[in-house]
């Protein structure tokens, strides 16, 4: 009987140690997977739109250069999750307009 304990626990801890190395081989390329086919989604999509769209309000409600300067990086750096053609026309208008601000206001030196 304890012939028979020892081999069930060396067993399951083999069996551990087989799905904690596939795991790290296969693991993080099925995460990766995973990642690329969420960011297609359309939960995906439609979340980062909706999240542009309320800072587009919250820039063009903004008093100050710096307000708007902060809110112009947090929209380049939500766009950089979507393709530009998952954009409406108007955001993707918008975008492209902070993205020429940003590459005019870099080369002057005023932006860092």
């Amino acid at each position: 009987m304890t012939k028979g304990v020892l081999l069930a626990i060396v067993g399951l801890f083999l069996l551990g140690t087989v799905g904690t190395g596939y795991y790290f081989v296969f693991g993080t390329a099925q995460e990766e997977v995973r990642h690329r086919i969420y960011k297609r989604s359309t939960a995906h999509i439609e979340g980062t739109i909706r999240t542009i769209e309320r800072y587009q309000i919250q820039y063009i409600q903004a008093k100050g250069d710096d307000e708007k300067s902060a809110i112009a990086s947090f929209v380049l750096r939500e766009a950089q999750n979507i393709r530009a053609s998952d954009l409406p026309a108007d955001l993707a208008t918008f975008v492209t307009t902070l993205k020429t601000n940003a590459k005019s206001t870099t080369s002057k030196g005023t932006l860092q």
